[in-house]
């Protein structure tokens, strides 16, 4: 694996884990929710973590993935 690959290899798992964290926590929001403005403030700021934390596992998820197929033709036009 590249330099490169175990970066952005890296960066993926580091998003994975900050996502099911994001994702925890509108679940424990919910679980625990309070009424009022304090209770929806909450839930909010949690689905608005939530979506931040997708974007961005899913923008690196994207960049893991061009960069697996780069190394494939890379290795590809190597063994032709």
């Amino acid at each position: 694996m590249s330099p490169k690959l175990q970066e952005i290899a890296s960066r993926l798992e580091d998003a994975r884990m900050h996502l099911e964290f994001a994702q925890n926590y509108v679940q424990e929001v919910l679980t625990d929710r309070v009424g009022g403005p304090d209770g929806d403030y909450a839930y909010r700021r949690a689905i608005k973590a939530e979506t931040a934390a997708l974007r961005n596992y899913f923008s690196v998820r994207r960049e893991y993935e061009e960069c697996l197929r780069r190394q494939a033709q890379l290795s590809k036009g190597q063994g032709a």
